[in-house]
C-alpha cells in the first residue's frame, strides 16, 4: 500500500525536462553517411525499396525495430555519435565504430593494426577481424558471431546478433552476478515510500527470460522508477520531481506510460541514459535491454540514493500522489464495506451469544435437577437400608415365621390320613358352605395357609410403598409396620 502525502513546500513546478537528450534526439534531417572509400554502399548501387531490405536481411518486424532503437540509444550513450537509427547495419561495415565500442566497453584492451580512417575494403575487413577476435577471447558462442564479410556486408540479422554478443560478455556477463544484490538495493530504495517488491520479483532469477518478465511487471507502472530518482534527486537540483505528477496505482495504460515518461525525464536529468522509451515499456523488452537498463540505472545512482530531494525520510511515506482523490474515494467504499461487514458480523456475535446465554442456563438448570435426583436417590437408599436392618423389624418377621411353622404343624398333626398316610383336611358339605357358621368354621380350617400367604404379600407391598416413599421423598421413618396376629 502507498501512503499519500504533501510535498515541500519549495517544491512547485513538476519535472517538464524533454526525455531524451539533445544528443539522443533523432534530427529530423539525417545527415549524408559516409561510406569509406571502396565500400559502394546500396544507394550508390541504385538500389531502392525491397532491393536494399534483401541486401539487409529481408523485412523488419516491429519487435525488431524497436530493439533496433533500443541498441542506437545504447550507443549513443557509449560516445558513438554518428550512429543513426536504421541503417545501423550500413555503419558497422567499415569496423570503426565496432571497434570504438569495444574499446570504450573494455578500456585495457589493444587493437593492434587499428585503422580509424579505413578507406579500402581489406582495411575495413581487418578493422572488423581486429574486433571480432577480441569478442571470441571473451567467450563468446559460436552460433552467435558473424563472420568478417557479412558484417562489411551490412547483413543486419548478423549485426543484430554480433551487438547482442557484445553487450553479453563485455558488460552483462559480470552483472549477472549480482542480480540478488540489484533486487535487494531496489527494495531498500523503495521501502521508506510505503512500496515494495512482490515476493517473486525479490526471488527470481533475472539473468532468465522468466525472471526478467517478472522484474518487468514490477518496472511497468513506473512508480519504481520515480521512487528512485527521487531517492537520488540531490537537494540543491531544482525542480525537484513531484509526486503530483505519478499515479500510485495506473488504472490504464495510458497512465502508466505518463508515469514512465516522468520518471524517464528526471532519470535523464540525473544523468541516467534511458534505453527503453515509455511506449516501448508495454510490453516486455528484449531481455538483455531491460537487464542493460536496470544494470545502468544501478551503476549511476547506488552511491546517491538516500538524498530524497531534501525531504525526510518520515515524510516520505505521506506522498500525495496525482490520483490521491481516487484513493480517497476507494478507501471511503472500503471503509464502508468493511464497516458493513463488521456491523453485520456484530449482530451475528450477539446472537450467538444470546443462544449461547439460554443453552448455559439451560444446562445449568438440567444439572441441578440432575443433582437433586441423584441425592433423593441417594437418600431413599440410605433410609430403606436403615429400615431393614432396625433390630425389632427382624424380631416380628423371625417371630411371625415361627408361629406360621408351629400352625402349619398343628394342620398336619390333626388332619385324618389316608390309605397312603398323607394328611387329608376335611372340607365340609356343599349345602353347609352357605351357613355362617360353616363359613367361619372353613376360615378356621383355612386361616394358617392363608395367613402366611397374606403375610408375604403384605411384606411384598410393604417393599413396594418404601420404594415409592423414597422416589416422592417421603419420611419412611413414621410408616407403620402391620403386626400380624397369630
Amino acid at each position: 500500500t502507498t501512503s499519500l502525502s504533501v510535498w515541500q513546500a519549495s517544491c512547485r513546478e513538476p519535472c517538464h525536462t524533454s526525455f531524451w537528450p539533445q544528443a539522443m534526439m533523432r534530427p529530423a534531417t539525417a545527415p549524408a553517411t559516409r561510406s569509406p572509400g571502396g565500400v559502394v554502399s546500396p544507394e550508390r548501387r541504385g538500389l531502392h525499396g525491397a532491393e536494399i531490405r534483401r541486401a539487409n536481411g529481408g523485412e523488419n518486424s516491429a519487435e525488431q525495430q524497436t530493439t533496433e532503437r533500443q541498441f542506437v540509444r545504447w550507443l549513443l550513450s557509449r560516445g558513438l555519435t554518428g550512429v543513426q537509427e536504421g541503417s545501423i547495419a550500413e555503419q558497422m561495415r567499415d569496423g570503426t565504430v565496432l571497434a570504438e565500442l569495444i574499446l570504450g566497453l573494455d578500456p585495457k584492451l589493444v587493437l593492434k593494426g587499428f585503422n580509424k580512417r579505413a578507406l579500402s575494403r581489406a582495411a575495413a575487413v581487418a578493422n572488423i577481424e581486429l574486433s571480432l577476435g577480441a569478442v571470441w577471447r571473451k567467450g563468446a558462442l559460436p552460433a552467435a558471431m558473424p563472420s568478417a564479410q557479412e558484417v562489411y556486408l551490412g547483413r543486419r540479422e548478423r549485426v543484430m546478433s554480433l551487438l547482442h554478443v557484445i553487450l553479453d560478455v563485455f558488460f552483462l556477463r559480470p552483472q549477472r552476478k549480482r542480480h540478488t544484490l540489484f533486487l535487494q538495493w531496489v527494495q531498500r530504495v523503495v521501502e521508506p515510500y510505503n512500496i515494495s517488491l512482490s515476493d517473486e520479483a525479490l526471488q527470481a532469477d533475472i539473468t532468465t527470460a522468466k525472471g526478467a518478465e517478472v522484474l518487468w511487471r514490477q518496472l511497468a507502472d513506473g512508480v519504481v522508477f520515480f521512487c528512485i530518482a527521487h531517492s537520488a534527486w540531490p537537494a540543491s537540483l531544482r525542480p525537484a520531481p513531484h509526486a503530483s505528477s505519478i499515479f500510485a496505482y495506473p488504472q490504464s495504460p495510458a497512465e502508466a506510460q505518463s508515469n514512465l515518461a516522468n520518471a524517464f525525464a528526471c532519470l535523464s536529468q540525473l544523468q541516467v541514459p534511458v534505453f527503453i522509451a515509455p511506449e516501448e515499456f508495454a510490453s516486455p523488452p528484449a531481455h538483455a535491454i531491460l537487464l542493460l537498463q536496470i544494470y545502468t540505472l544501478h551503476e549511476a545512482l547506488a552511491a546517491q540514493v538516500g538524498q530524497h530531494a531534501g525531504q525526510t525520510a518520515n515524510a516520505l511515506a505521506d506522498m500525495r500522489f496525482r490520483d490521491h482523490a481516487r484513493l480517497l474515494e476507494r478507501e471511503y467504499v472500503i471503509r464502508n464495506v468493511e464497516l458493513g461487514l463488521f456491523k453485520g458480523f456484530q449482530e451475528r456475535e450477539a446472537a450467538l451469544d444470546a443462544e449461547y446465554q439460554h443453552l448455559y442456563q439451560l444446562r445449568h438448570a438440567k444439572s441441578a435437577e440432575a443433582a437433586k435426583y441423584e441425592a433423593l436417590l441417594a437418600h431413599a437408599s440410605d433410609t430403606f437400608s436403615k429400615k431393614l436392618s432396625r433390630p425389632d423389624v427382624e424380631t416380628d418377621v423371625h417371630a411371625n415365621s415361627q408361629r406360621f411353622a408351629g400352625v402349619e404343624r398343628d394342620i398336619h398333626a390333626n388332619s385324618p390320613r389316608s390309605a397312603d398316610g398323607a394328611a387329608h383336611v376335611r372340607e365340609p358339605p356343599r349345602d353347609d358352605r352357605s351357613r355362617p357358621d360353616v363359613e367361619s368354621s372353613v376360615f378356621d380350617d383355612d386361616a394358617p395357609g392363608d395367613r402366611l400367604g397374606a403375610m408375604e404379600e403384605s411384606q411384598e407391598n410393604l417393599l413396594g410403598q418404601q420404594a415409592a416413599a423414597a422416589q416422592d421423598n417421603i419420611d419412611v421413618q413414621d410408616t407403620q409396620w402391620p403386626v400380624l396376629d397369630s
